[in-house]
Formats: structure tokens, C-alpha cells, sequence
């Protein structure tokens, strides 16, 4: 299929910077992305409100399906994550701002979704804000590693608690950057391991890879070990630290493979 390609459209808020209208303060000083999602409500509304200098909120980017709004730079610090609450001191980038009394606006990409608790993202919505958070990325020269995708939650989890975790998990943004990195060899040999495996079933594959054009290959061919061995291994890569059960029953695989004298290379 072809890749996901996205615009955006540039809609301007007076809420950035401190004090306020003050350019310059994030750009390539950001070290990470904060999601988030709106509550409810429209993207035209979110960028009314974020317009609104009494509101005192803005974000620099909104998503809604297959459209982007951008309402502040990234090189200038919007007002999205202001408030910390007992925050996740398990993530380093929170650690660092707690430490240091540091404002997260001054450090982090605000992103927002338009959802209430509760719902389910649309597949136009999911790929834009993946395509989104790899732009921003590339832009700012954001390192691939799985503190950089905060959710709002993490930050203040007294009155964001379910901020955007009620509607999606961004370690899934993260994970889902590792898997675009990969070829589609590489995806194929996953999907083969994960099946050999018993991991996950065909739908639930063909949903994570978008591959349902391309499951011909699904016959299986068990003779296909060393494929699936260094498609097990990227795939365990990708998931990182979660998914204990998952990384369990990868590693249960990879074994039973050297015993059979084939390792990942």
C-alpha cells in the first residue's frame, strides 16, 4: 500500500511563550512529544478556543482524521502541559523537569487529538498522528527512544488522569515507528513468527500491519527459519519493555530455534 502522506494547515494562536507572544523558546531545545486529546467536541473548535487569549491553552498541533492544524511554531513554546501533578517519575524527561522545577511548555510538543474518553480512533485519525509525530521528529531531531512520547497524564495524572490514555496509548506511537522502520520482508517474517508462534491471530495481525493485500504469504512457509528468527528478533525489538507475555513467548520461539542451530543475525 502506498505510504501515508499528510498536510497541514496553519490556523495561528496568539497563546505561546513566556510571556506571552515571546518567539524562540522550543525548537531545538524540545526533547520530547506531549499527546493529548481534546475532550470532546471539533477541530474548528479546538482552534476557536486556542484562539481565544482568555483561554490561556493552545497546543501546536490538531488532529481530526486526515486533517492538520498547526496553531503555534515549533520553535516557540505553546501552552498545553503547564500543570504538573504527580507526575511519572519513571519517565526521564519528567524526571528532569520535577528536578529542575522546569515548565514541560518550555520542552515539549503539544499534540491534540479530537476524542472524548472512551472512544475509539479512526484509522485516518491514527495514521495522521503517527505521520505527525515523525514529522516532528525530523524537524526538531527528536531521538527514537520510548520517554519521548508523553502522554499528559504522565505530567499531571491528578486531574489528566485519563489524558489521552482513555483513548490511545502514545508508547503505541512509539512502537509503531520501530515497525515502520522495517521492511516488508522484515514484516512479513514477523507475521510468520507471530503465527508459527500462536502469538496473535490473522485479523489482529492484518489490523497492527495494514498488510491484508499482501497475506498470501500467510500460508506459511515453516521452512522459512532463519526469516522468522531475525523477524522475532526485530518484532521483540520493537516492543521494547512492554508486553512481558509477548516477549516471553518470542524468546520461548528464538530458543527453540537454536536448538535447531538458527539464531538471529
Amino acid at each position: 500500500m502506498p505510504p501515508v502522506t499528510r498536510s497541514i494547515v496553519w490556523k495561528g494562536s496568539p497563546n505561546f511563550g513566556y510571556p506571552r507572544g515571546t518567539h524562540g523558546q522550543l525548537g531545538r531545545h524540545t526533547w520530547g512529544k506531549v499527546y493529548h486529546i481534546s475532550g470532546g467536541g471539533t477541530l474548528n473548535g479546538m482552534g476557536s478556543w486556542f484562539n481565544n487569549p482568555a483561554a490561556s491553552a493552545s497546543a501546536h498541533f490538531g488532529i481530526d482524521g486526515r486533517i492538520i492544524h498547526q496553531y503555534v511554531k515549533l520553535s516557540n513554546a505553546a501552552w498545553h502541559a503547564g500543570g504538573v501533578a504527580s507526575p511519572d517519575l519513571s519517565n526521564s524527561i519528567i524526571r528532569k523537569l520535577t528536578r529542575d522545577n522546569l515548565n514541560p511548555n518550555r520542552y515539549l510538543v503539544g499534540i491534540e487529538v479530537v476524542a472524548s474518553p472512551g472512544d475509539v480512533l479512526s484509522k485516518s485519525t491514527w495514521d495522521s498522528l503517527i505521520w505527525l509525530s515523525d514529522y516532528i521528529d525530523q524537524e526538531l531531531g527528536l531521538g527514537d527512544q520510548p520517554d519521548v512520547h508523553l502522554g499528559h497524564n504522565q505530567i499531571n495524572s491528578v486531574s489528566r488522569a485519563r489524558d489521552p490514555v482513555s483513548v490511545y496509548d502514545p508508547r503505541k506511537v512509539w512502537r509503531e515507528h520501530h515497525m515502520a522502520e522495517l521492511t516488508q520482508a522484515q514484516k512479513e517474517a514477523i507475521i510468520k513468527g507471530m503465527l508459527l508462534g500462536g502469538l496473535v491471530d490473522i485479523e489482529a495481525i492484518t489490523t497492527r500491519f495494514d498488510l491484508r493485500d499482501t497475506l498470501l504469504f500467510a500460508k506459511l512457509d515453516a521452512g522459512d527459519s532463519q526469516g522468522l528468527a531475525n523477524g522475532l528478533q526485530a518484532y521483540k525489538k520493537a516492543i521494547g519493555a512492554e508486553g512481558p507475555k509477548l516477549i516471553k513467548a518470542i524468546d520461548d520461539t528464538l530458543a527453540a530455534l537454536a536448538f535447531f542451530g538458527v539464531r538471529a543475525n
